[in-house]
């Protein structure tokens, strides 16, 4: 598995739509993949086995309360509690949590909310 597919992976194993936030998708498909209620927008960027990456990925939610994204927000915490790994190649790849792990905010678009989740990614491989 390459490190792109592995953070991919990661984000996906949440239950909520997720994307890397450089695709460019069109209206029809967001909505057929249910991105127009709900969905994970993440970053991506790869290291080396020296220094950890910072990363970023936003839980985005149609709705007027906070309830339910903030328990979204919750169970990813719990999940990289002591730390996530997958292998990939030529090593394995470790999510932990970043610091602050969340920043809430409402989106410009009425009926919205946004938590944006702060990971470090480090890449334990050779390459």
């Amino acid at each position: 598995m390459t490190k792109r597919q592995a953070i991919h992976t990661f984000w996906s194993s949440f239950d909520w739509p997720a994307i890397n936030e450089q695709s460019d998708i069109d209206e029809d498909t967001a909505k057929e993949l249910g991105f127009d209620t709900r969905r994970i927008e993440y970053e991506f960027r790869s290291g080396d086995y020296s220094e950890p990456v910072a990363l970023t990925a936003s839980l985005f939610q149609r709705s007027d309360s906070w309830t339910d994204i903030d328990a979204k927000a919750r169970e990813i915490r719990a999940f990289i509690n002591h730390g996530y790994r997958e292998p990939i190649d030529g090593g394995y790849l470790w999510i932990t949590a970043g610091n602050p792990f969340t920043n809430d905010e409402a989106p410009a678009e009425t009926g919205w909310r946004r938590v944006i989740l702060n990971i470090n990614a480090h890449f334990l491989t050779s390459t």
